[in-house]
Formats: structure tokens, sequence, C-alpha cells
């Protein structure tokens, strides 16, 4: 009977020793933060042809070069898929500039757009060709990027 009751007690003291280190290994795995959706979309364009082109950038490294008609006509010329960290890096570059905060409102002739779009809100910004905003050098980084991009596949 003595031998019953240790063998029941190894038993116990197994089960509880296999617990605590099963809650022990999920304390030391971090839990990995959800990845929040993004896009980032630019685009030039108006004039009297009403045609725009631009690259829109997600958050899983896909960028995409399109085209639309002022009738809506909308074409994907090409897509590609880059680093997701790099677009993170636009997004971020975004951030620190305080876009989050800034509206810029300019139109021209031909008009440079910039969106933003979260899950929960889109941040817009436009200005005219001629125009040089906070902005202008980042499109211009984005543009280039998306256009190495091409050249490189």
């Amino acid at each position: 009977m003595q031998k019953y009751y240790l063998k029941l007690a190894a038993c116990c003291l197994g089960v509880i020793f296999c617990i605590a280190c099963n809650n022990k290994s999920a304390e030391k795995t971090p839990e990995q933060p959800a990845i929040v959706p993004f896009r980032i979309s630019i685009s030039t364009g108006g004039g009297f042809t009403g045609l725009s082109t631009g690259y829109t950038l997600s958050y899983d490294g896909r960028v995409e070069h399109w085209q639309r008609f002022a009738g809506g006509e909308y074409t994907v010329l090409w897509s590609e898929q880059s680093s997701a960290a790099k677009i993170g890096e636009f997004r971020m570059q975004l951030e620190s500039l305080g876009m989050l905060g800034k509206q810029i409102r300019q139109s021209g002739n031909m008009t440079t757009t910039v969106k933003l779009a979260l899950p929960d809100t889109t941040y817009s910004w436009y200005w005219g060709q001629l125009e040089k905003t906070e902005l202008t050098d980042w499109a211009q980084d984005v543009e280039s990027f998306c256009q190495q991009l091409k050249k490189t596949k």
C-alpha cells in the first residue's frame, strides 16, 4: 500500500512539474505584436487629359504601379514584391515628419497626391507640381524606390 502512495505522489509531482515548466516556457515567449495593415499611395496627374499615374505600397511589401483616367478606368501596369521593412520605413518617415497632424491642400494643373490608409483612418495630402512642401523630397524618394524596383526585376 505504501508503494502505491509513493507512486501516486511521484505521479502528482511529475504532473505539477510539467505544468510549472509549461507555464514558464509560455512566459518566456513574447507575443508577436499584431501587424497593422496599411497602404501608401502616391500619384501625379491631372491636366487636360485627367490621367493620373502612381504607386500603391502595401504593408506586406507589395508595390503596384498603376494609371487611372478621369473617367475612372484603373489599370495596374505592374506589380512587384519588395521588402515589407522598406515599406514600413516609408510609413515611419511620414510619421516622423509629423504629417499625421498636418494638412497640405494645394491643387494645381498637375497635382501630386499622397495617401496613407490605415484600418480606421485615411490621411491625404496634395500639392501642385510646381509647389515645394514637406513631402516633396519624401515623395521623390518613394517614386525613385518604386522605379528602381521595376528595373531590378
